[in-house]
């Protein structure tokens, strides 16, 4: 539901090697995004980039189904956007506070 991402700072779409689908394209949806600052990112094919799956497996689910896991953590990961060039980083944050490499 919306409140469910209504505080995030970035959305990640992650395409599948066995399911061949358009990024979500809802212009309500986009409008949304657009108007609370929320970054949207897709990972359609592997050189649109790549995620750490491991690591989000090690994090605890709060919901499962067949084709969602929701997770929420214990501290906000800071995420680098440059808007000109299409390219992002979204990283942990160390213990200290800053980002980790």
């Amino acid at each position: 539901t919306w409140n469910d991402i209504s505080q995030v700072a970035a959305i990640v779409e992650a395409g599948h090697p066995k399911i061949q689908a358009d990024p979500s394209q809802g212009s309500h949806f986009f409008q949304n995004l657009t108007s609370l600052g929320i970054v949207y990112l897709t990972l359609q094919k592997p050189e649109h980039g790549h995620l750490r799956w491991d690591w989000f497996e090690r994090q605890p689910d709060l919901g499962r189904t067949a084709f969602l896991r929701h997770i929420q953590l214990a501290t906000p990961l800071i995420v680098h956007v440059d808007g000109r060039t299409s390219e992002a980083v979204i990283q942990e944050q160390s213990k200290t506070g800053a980002g980790s490499p």
